[in-house]
């Protein structure tokens, strides 16, 4: 008997689960602006892509005019903070 009351629990667990996902995904389509159907396969929008790491800009070069700035602004963000 008790093997029945677990199988019912993980069933309705599961099928709760589902439906909770179910139910935020179309939510969120209500909300958003793309005017694409719910649970479509047609055509997407643009994709976001992560740059590939040679892609993106260097870090700057270990100057001191790069130190002095960092420095700046971190005393700049602290003031703002309420530091000193």
């Amino acid at each position: 008997m008790n093997l029945w009351i677990l199988l019912a629990a993980v069933v309705a667990g599961s099928t709760l689960s589902l439906l909770s996902v179910f139910l935020g995904a179309w939510i969120m389509h209500k909300g958003s602006q793309s005017g694409t159907p719910f649970m479509s396969s047609g055509k997407g929008g643009e994709v976001f892509r992560v740059p590939f790491p040679e892609d993106t800009p260097d870090f700057p070069e270990d100057t001191p005019e790069d130190k002095d700035r960092v420095v700046k602004r971190t005393a700049e963000f602290l003031k703002n903070l309420g530091g000193k």
